[in-house]
């Protein structure tokens, strides 16, 4: 493997992007390979992140005042956005000027990323006694985020405590009327701080995207687009018209998440990313 600072979009023609995360997280300038997306007021928002043995670490910057853990900032005027706490992407734009990797006719395309994740202070949360601390999505996540920016498809890999989940999503779009969804599959059980190595491939030619954990098929949409898979896993559902999308282009990131904030934190942990083409 050659350095971060050697490493280019292109490949023995088939490795559009790749970085190791050796220097960092490269953020700054022209040539920059990630974009941090700002959180309200804060540009490079709610984490700080550093470069260890394990491999790049974000963490929001506030601590607890009594275990010194990572917390995440409490909402206030101009504070954070509460869902995405912490979000870079990788810096391609598109053929059709969208953020994101071109997905050729007939070609498949996979987006990786080899990540862990820690959650703390889960047990302050004020949302009732019927709350499983290691999976319930509200609490906190963590995740490799692979968007369709252009339809607002979302095909990720979250974590919680002690849960891997496969999401499948819509989002709204401004000016559109499309149905809005958010399916979370859960598909593994997981140990706080375990490497998990995270890959979605969407194969045009199929009309079908697949995710993958640790080199294995957990779930896979053939009807891209639609409500199809079981209403037992649906967590969003805003009614409208559908119809199945082959996206032209993927956007890949990862990030910190959580619904709200009651002093609890997280840290993620990143050592390679990478998209291939074939």
């Amino acid at each position: 493997m050659t350095s971060t600072d050697e490493i280019e979009y292109a490949v023995d023609g088939d490795v559009v992007f790749q970085d190791d995360f050796r220097a960092g997280l490269d953020h700054e300038g022209a040539d920059a390979r990630w974009r941090i997306r700002p959180s309200g007021a804060l540009p490079l928002g709610d984490g700080v992140f550093w470069h260890s043995a394990a491999g790049l670490v974000v963490e929001p910057p506030g601590s607890d005042p009594v275990t010194g853990d990572a917390a995440f900032a409490l909402p206030g005027p101009g504070g954070p956005g509460e869902h995405i706490r912490w979000a870079a992407f990788a810096e391609r734009t598109s053929a059709g000027g969208v953020l994101g990797f071109d997905v050729p006719p007939e070609v498949p395309l996979t987006a990786k990323l080899e990540m862990s994740a820690q959650f703390f202070g889960l047990d302050k949360h004020d949302l009732g006694d019927d709350v499983d601390l290691d999976s319930d999505l509200r609490l906190g996540m963590a995740g490799m985020i692979c968007v369709d920016m252009e339809s607002g498809l979302v095909f990720d890999f979250v974590l919680t405590r002690r849960r891997v989940y496969a999401l499948y999503e819509r989002l709204p779009r401004p000016g559109k009327t499309h149905a809005v969804f958010s399916y979370a599959v859960p598909v593994a059980t997981r140990e706080p701080g375990h490497f998990h190595d995270f890959a979605v491939r969407l194969d045009p030619a199929a009309r079908q995207v697949c995710w993958l954990l640790d080199g294995a098929e957990v779930l896979t949409v053939d009807k891209i687009g639609l409500r199809s898979l079981d209403a037992e896993y649906l967590k969003k559902n805003q009614d409208g018209p559908e119809a199945e999308i082959l996206p032209n282009q993927l956007s890949l990131g990862f990030g910190l998440f959580t619904d709200g904030v009651f002093g609890q934190g997280a840290r993620l942990r990143a050592r390679r990313a990478s998209v291939t083409l074939g």
